[in-house]
């Protein structure tokens, strides 16, 4: 998920639409095997909904294929689900949801096959048939499965997809439960083409069982006995192979060990020769052994001690860590009451003022952009809150990433031209929720300042190390700060913010305006 998060957004940012839709697919698809089947099918439906024109949907066919995976699976579930309840309504229902999802299933996989056909690729087009050829064997309507199945082979044939091909035949024999005889003869022809074209252990595996389970079924125990002889002596070879591997591998641990006893009984031999001559030598190491033996034992309880009373502090420590988290989660939540409490509280209020109005178009208009400014403001207070809650951003990677993509959309639909500076190396430190909120937020008030007071025409955001300290400066090219009452409360919130997780802020016009937010700073470490 977030492989393919990272590759939507960069798709996004380059306005790439076949990578957007690829992107949204692969994140649906993730979904479908997480068995989130509503998230599955939401992204496989925003894929759709980028796939304005017949050219991209002839191009992104597979989109389609996945969106039946889905129903797929859902009538799946519906159909289990109808078997195990016991009362005739209920059944009832769940065989009209079974009915509903099939529908949706073959709508689906009919316009995967028709853009395919349209100019789409011929695998698009082999995996829509198979998989269509699939569904309609499980709904028994075996012409139509083995006209989609045959045509898909063809293509496999035509564009030399062997491996597939090969796969397409194992799912296509399956069809044939009540006719062994054609199952077996597609498997055996499977198995020439698997033999014919040196193709690997599993696409083998998998035509053996077919066979095995066909010549069982009609008590052809003879076939069924050479069909098991080839699976063993396949998986002797792979077993040879490997044993191969771990003989020699033993033979080579045998010399070296070989070697090293060799050599230990040199030294043996040396060692029965001096021993005579060191005898003296000899007892006094073993009083001195006894000595640093006692020495070191008492050194160890020592350690042991030592090393309860650090557990002892580290445990305090993480009790500490935890309350501390906790009361910052608790501010948040807060927070998060009040922001958007009060925004919709207002909303309210504007929606009760618009309950009134009978004929004043104008006023009306004036609430209903209130009422979607309010509920703009709310959702980004409650994006931010979200994402300081979240434990996985407490590091100023994220941080810094927050605040470059917030500026840019801040200024997007704007006259002033919005930067990022970075430094060479980006510092590593854990930032908590409270601390990188508060300093979301002084960020948030400094650039709704430049936009509305400045009139800038350029904006931008540097970082900076220096005497212990993280220096993160907000800067324009406007007409500076004149008189600091003119912002409101905006700057005494930037200083009371930056008190609360104990920075400082500096406001400075020289060449251009500075809202500068210093924080003490230790790499590796939590700020």
């Amino acid at each position: 998920l977030r492989q393919d998060f990272s590759l939507l957004s960069l798709a996004e940012k380059n306005n790439d639409t076949v990578g957007m839709i690829r992107f949204s697919t692969g994140i649906g698809n993730v979904n479908l095997r997480l068995k989130k089947i509503d998230e599955a099918l939401k992204w496989h439906y925003k894929a759709i909904a980028l796939m304005q024109s017949n050219s991209l949907k002839a191009k992104c066919s597979f989109v389609f294929v996945n969106v039946a995976v889905v129903y797929y699976h859902l009538a799946a579930t519906s159909e289990a689900k109808r078997d195990n309840d016991s009362t005739r309504t209920t059944r009832h229902i769940d065989s009209l949801e079974a009915k509903k999802y099939e529908d949706s299933l073959e709508s689906n996989i009919g316009k995967a096959i028709n853009y395919s056909r349209n100019g789409g690729t011929l695998t698009n087009l082999a995996n829509s048939l198979s998989f269509y050829g699939q569904v309609m064997a499980d709904l028994k309507r075996i012409p139509v499965a083995e006209k989609a199945f045959d045509e898909a082979l063809g293509i496999r044939k035509k564009i030399g997809d062997v491996f597939y091909e090969i796969s397409d035949m194992v799912s296509f024999s399956a069809i044939y439960e009540n006719d062994n005889a054609k199952a077996i003869s597609i498997c055996l022809k499977a198995l020439d083409l698997a033999k014919a074209n040196g193709s690997d252990v599993a696409s083998l595996t998998a035509v053996y069982a077919s066979l095995a389970e066909y010549y069982l079924a009609e008590d052809n125990y003879k076939k069924y006995s050479e069909v098991l002889k080839e699976q063993m002596a396949l998986r002797d070879s792979i077993y040879a192979t490997n044993t191969g591997s771990a003989v020699a591998e033993m033979e080579a641990k045998y010399n070296v060990q070989k070697k090293e006893t060799t050599i230990l009984q040199q030294d043996y031999q040396l060692s029965k020769e001096r021993t005579f001559r060191y005898a003296i030598l000899g007892i006094v190491l073993l009083l001195l052994t006894i000595f640093f033996m006692v020495a070191r034992y008492r050194k160890n309880q020592q350690q042991q001690k030592l090393k309860e009373l650090q557990m002892m502090n580290e445990w305090n420590t993480r009790q500490a860590v935890e309350k501390a988290k906790e009361e910052e989660r608790n501010r948040i939540i807060a927070d998060l009451h009040d922001d958007v409490g009060g925004g919709l509280s207002t909303i309210r209020m504007v929606s009760d003022l618009i309950a009134e109005q009978k004929d004043q178009t104008f006023q009306l208009e004036q609430y209903v952009t209130k009422i979607s400014s309010i509920t703009k403001d709310v959702t980004q207070r409650m994006n931010t809150i979200v994402w300081a809650l979240s434990s996985e951003n407490d590091n100023f990677q994220n941080l810094w990433e927050y605040i470059r993509s917030y500026g840019f959309r801040f200024f997007e639909d704007t006259t002033i031209v919005f930067e990022c500076d970075l430094p060479a190396s980006m510092p590593v430190a854990q930032f908590s929720g409270l601390r990188r909120k508060n300093i979301f937020l002084c960020v948030k008030e400094a650039l709704n300042n430049i936009y509305k007071h400045s009139a800038a025409r350029k904006a931008w955001i540097s970082l900076s190390l220096a005497d212990g300290l993280l220096i993160l400066s907000i800067n324009d090219d406007g007409k500076g700060i004149n008189n600091q009452n003119a912002f409101g409360n905006g700057l005494k919130n930037i200083q009371k913010r930056m008190e609360e997780i104990k920075g400082e802020v500096e406001f400075t016009t020289t060449a251009y305006t500075s809202v500068v937010l210093k924080l003490p700073f230790s790499q590796g470490k939590e700020i």
